[in-house]
């Protein structure tokens, strides 16, 4: 009975850790670039992770010059997912929401615990939608915009809100370093 419990006890502590759940153990190149059209599909992406009891999951593929980045909250607020930062402190930004049928989509720049657009922050192609209670977005980047030079880690922040509205303050957050080969 004490060792069940104890079981018990160790699954609820780690059920509530801010650990990426069934993560591949890196991003590597190859593979067909996904369709960016706001519909993840299995297997689509070489790069996966979970977050908060799955209710943020972010997706990743590197794809010839293509950084291709998938975010999944439950939420029918905005999502978020960000670069080159473990914080939101000079991380590149990008968020999303639907609003009915209006998709609103921004790059920002993060200073201190706020962030602002900028126009200089450009993707290559992004996609939103809203279905049930949950908001996926998807975008593509220039890898050599984000990606280390040599190996090493890609700083990934994740954010979602339950508003629409890109001032509304997280619901949750989360910071992972994903290796890169």
């Amino acid at each position: 009975m004490y060792s069940f419990r104890r079981t018990l006890v160790i699954a609820a502590i780690m059920a509530g850790a801010s650990l990426p759940l069934f993560s591949q153990d890196a991003l590597t190149r190859g593979g067909e670039e996904p369709a960016i059209d706001g519909l993840i599909a299995a297997g689509e992406y070489s790069y996966s992770a979970s977050f908060d009891r799955d209710r943020i999951r972010l997706f990743l593929n590197w794809s010839g010059d293509v950084l291709s980045v998938g975010v999944v909250g439950e939420t029918t607020g905005w999502v978020g997912v960000g670069f080159d930062s473990l914080k939101m402190d000079g991380a590149v930004i990008f968020f999303g929401y639907v609003d009915k049928d209006e998709i609103v989509f921004r790059g920002d720049l993060g200073r201190g615990h706020r962030h602002s657009e900028s126009d200089a922050l450009e993707a290559a192609g992004y996609a939103l939608q809203e279905e049930g209670k949950a908001t996926t977005m998807e975008i593509a980047l220039n890898a050599g915009d984000f990606l280390p030079d040599s190996g090493g880690g890609l700083e990934v922040i994740l954010a979602y809100g339950s508003r629409d509205s890109l001032s509304a303050i997280h619901r949750y957050r989360t910071a992972v370093s994903v290796a890169v080969r």
